[in-house]
């Protein structure tokens, strides 16, 4: 589990695919660890070229290359230590800094770029990919005894849709964050929560994020209020349930809200045998507003006694 792995010093590489989180899951890692008091530094392996990423974890003396600061500078290494360094993409990372990297791991100390003295440091290592480590050490794009000094532990994070349970504890995490930045107090809607953990995230928890911020910021008053909608990146919503939504492209948004509504309500009626008590018991409603919900759209529903 995570809270056994945490409470180890030892290197992790965490596996997935993007968006699934990685990110989040070395931050809790770190945040559970014995050095939790200490720096969490995050570096991405493919957002920068070779040289600058290794001024950038290594740090550089003054006059080391052209443009270098005159008093030089520290790099995440040094930063981090005491901490954690999160390397996010670590299977783009080049030959070369892999050779660093594994010697930083062997001896504990780091030598600047343009450098001749070597640096303690203490770091706890946590490295992220969505690349197959293994077919790149086949490939020898990627160092084998890097990987076995990495991968003490591996966790490999399964996509969001896999991950049901996980889906409304996480979108009510990122809701407190913008509650408490805000100082609002927005909750989900009982049909949104049901509508996220059925919805397909391609997107993984990047695209959950994006929703909640995006719900957030156009629902009106308190109760949020989530419809995947028919666009490009939607698309998989309605394509490939086995009972689609039907969209009007000339729908206003208060027709379009009332017609998923409606759709979704059926559905449940349906799953639930009719049995609009027990439809009402799984939406989180009074019956009364399912009769009323669905006599608006002129649908007819026997009455229960």
């Amino acid at each position: 589990s995570v809270n056994s792995i945490a409470s180890s010093d030892a290197n992790i590489v965490i596996l997935g695919e993007s968006g699934t989180g990685k990110d989040m899951i070395a931050q809790i890692i770190h945040e559970q660890s014995w050095r939790s008091d200490e720096s969490f530094i995050s570096v991405n392996c493919a957002a920068m070229p070779e040289n600058l990423l290794e001024s950038e974890l290594f740090g550089y003396e003054g006059g080391a290359f052209t443009g270098a600061l005159s008093k030089g500078k520290i790099g995440l290494f040094e930063a981090a230590s005491g901490g954690t360094l999160f390397l996010d993409e670590i299977g783009e990372m080049s030959p070369a800094l892999q050779s660093r990297l594994l010697r930083v791991i062997e001896n504990h100390e780091i030598r600047r770029v343009g450098g001749v003295n070597n640096i303690p440091v203490d770091v706890r290592i946590i490295c992220a990919t969505n690349s197959n480590l293994e077919e790149m050490i086949q490939a020898k794009t990627f160092r084998e005894d890097l990987y076995y000094r990495l991968a003490v532990f591996t966790l490999k994070l399964p996509r969001l849709a896999d991950r049901q349970d996980d889906i409304i504890p996480i979108a009510e995490l990122f809701l407190k964050e913008l509650n408490d930045k805000y100082n609002t107090r927005k909750r989900f809607s009982d049909i949104t929560k049901e509508t996220m953990k059925n919805y397909s995230w391609p997107g993984n928890i990047r695209e959950l994020r994006n929703v909640v911020e995006r719900i957030f910021v156009v629902s009106r008053g308190d109760e949020l209020v989530f419809t995947p909608v028919p666009t490009a990146s939607y698309g998989e919503f309605f394509s490939e349930r086995p009972n689609p939504l039907i969209v009007n492209d000339d729908m206003t948004l208060r027709e379009f809200m009332d017609s998923v509504e409606s759709q979704y309500i059926k559905k449940v009626l349906d799953e639930c045998g009719g049995v609009v008590t027990e439809a009402a018991k799984r939406l989180g409603v009074h019956r009364s507003i399912i009769y009323r919900k669905l006599n608006k759209t002129g649908t007819e529903i026997e009455r229960e006694s």
